[in-house]
């Protein structure tokens, strides 16, 4: 398509453009204006609303204050009857979600104790489907390590980098979300089902649990 190659020619040299001539302009303007501004002072059409959002969020971290609050958590154990059945949890959501106030708290949960039988009464369940997931580019991969495991990003790459070194993983420095043909995930599989951890997810992955992930088309 022309016209989108057209379009893509346009936004890069807008962007060359743009960022060569505010970069001079900042630089030379601010730097005999304040003290410590030595460097070249970086200017580029997308970073500087990125770092308005960085801005505000750091401004509202800074503005935040803590407040003690309570909360009451439920959950129900069914215990297994049969030696092949396991244990089923159910944990119950507070739709208050907490109390600021301890005494207000402590009157319901008295009165939970007292009672101890609940009834239930509605039950809504509706079917959810999800796509396989693709394999990792290096965002993906950064996010889903912040948002799971809660670590930074640099340290993710880190970790990704070390595991690659030592052939856990594919190049983890990547934006293709799909792996090459022939690339062989069984071996990778192999190798953790001997880990006490999730080796017996590895090992129901050899027994027929495997599937070849999705293509993300990159």
């Amino acid at each position: 398509d022309q016209r989108q190659a057209d379009a893509v020619r346009a936004r890069t040299e807008l962007d060359l453009r743009l960022g060569a001539a505010f970069t001079r302009l900042q630089t030379l303007t601010l730097q005999n204006e304040f003290e410590g501004l030595d460097g070249i002072m970086s200017y580029g059409p997308c970073q500087f609303p990125t770092m308005w959002f960085v801005v505000q969020r750091a401004k509202r971290i800074e503005a935040f204050v803590q407040e003690t609050f309570w909360q009451i958590e439920l959950d129900h154990k069914k215990r297994a009857e049969l030696s092949s059945e396991e244990e089923a949890s159910a944990v119950f959501t507070w739709a208050r979600r907490r109390l600021f106030d301890r005494q207000s708290a402590l009157v319901l949960y008295e009165l939970c104790v007292e009672r101890r039988v609940a009834v239930v009464t509605s039950v809504n369940g509706h079917e959810k489907k999800r796509w396989r997931p693709t394999p990792l580019s290096t965002v993906e991969l950064q996010k889903e390590a912040s948002r799971r495991l809660r670590i930074p990003s640099d340290r993710a790459m880190e970790i990704a980098e070390r595991l690659y070194q030592q052939g856990y993983l594919s190049y983890p420095r990547t934006e293709t979300d799909k792996f090459k043909e022939g690339f062989d995930l069984a071996a990778l599989v192999g190798a953790q089902a001997g880990n006490p951890q999730w080796g017996g997810f590895a090992r129901a992955l050899q027994a027929g649990g495997f599937e070849w992930a999705r293509d993300g088309g990159h």
